[in-house]
């Protein structure tokens, strides 16, 4: 029994990050009527500073514009394409399911010219160049750098500029969230597993929390 409970509490924790980011993605489809369709797929560009009361996101920074966008990579595919920023810090951070960085596009690391990159999901075809997801769900959160309050218009250009040329993204579904029942947190933790199978790394993680089959 005492080995069913340690399993069980790990395969609690180890869950959150695919329970959490399936509440956050569920959130953002419902959107999508208010967003002229846009939900899946789609930017939603943060046009203010953040300040003290913000909880979106855990502690935002306060000289930073944030735009994010749920994207399925499931039907094939996807082109972003990221404006010149210049000097100014800009950077596209793509995490998966399981909320592991897995690149960062931007003036760091690709310059501040901009570009075009194509992200594809865990099992299409990777030719050079191409940045191949973990999952086939991602997350992508942009950042943009302000060090003045009078620019924050040109910054909401760099935003707009900021296309995603997408395919058609799948049906969303209805998970549980950390505060349900064991049993319907759990039933979901083994869909969105399924959904986004774990990586390699991960392995000594899931044979120990097998038990719970």
């Amino acid at each position: 029994m005492d080995d069913l409970r340690s399993a069980a509490r790990e395969a609690w924790i180890y869950c959150v990050p695919l329970i959490e980011l399936a509440r956050v993605r569920t959130q953002i489809a419902a959107l999508a009527p208010q967003r002229g369709g846009a939900g899946i797929n789609a930017f939603f560009h943060r046009r203010g500073l953040a300040t003290p009361a913000d909880r979106g996101l855990i502690t935002p920074n306060v000289d930073t514009l944030y735009s994010a966008a749920f994207v399925d990579l499931g039907n094939g595919p996807v082109t972003v394409a990221l404006p010149a920023s210049g000097e100014r810090y800009f950077s596209l951070h793509l995490l998966d399911m399981y909320t592991n960085s897995f690149a960062v596009l931007g003036t760091r690391t690709t310059g501040g010219d901009g570009g075009t990159f194509m992200l594809v999901g865990p099992r299409d075809a990777a030719p050079d160049g191409v940045i191949r997801a973990p999952t086939s769900w991602i997350l992508a959160l942009a950042r943009i750098s302000v060090d003045d309050a009078d620019v924050l218009n040109a910054i909401h250009k760099i935003q707009d500029e900021v296309v995603l040329k997408p395919t058609p993204a799948r049906v969303v579904g209805s998970f549980a969230n950390r505060e349900s029942a064991w049993a319907e947190y759990f039933s979901s933790a083994s869909a969105l597993l399924a959904e986004s199978p774990p990586p390699a790394t991960d392995l000594a993680v899931l044979r120990r929390i097998a038990p719970l089959g």
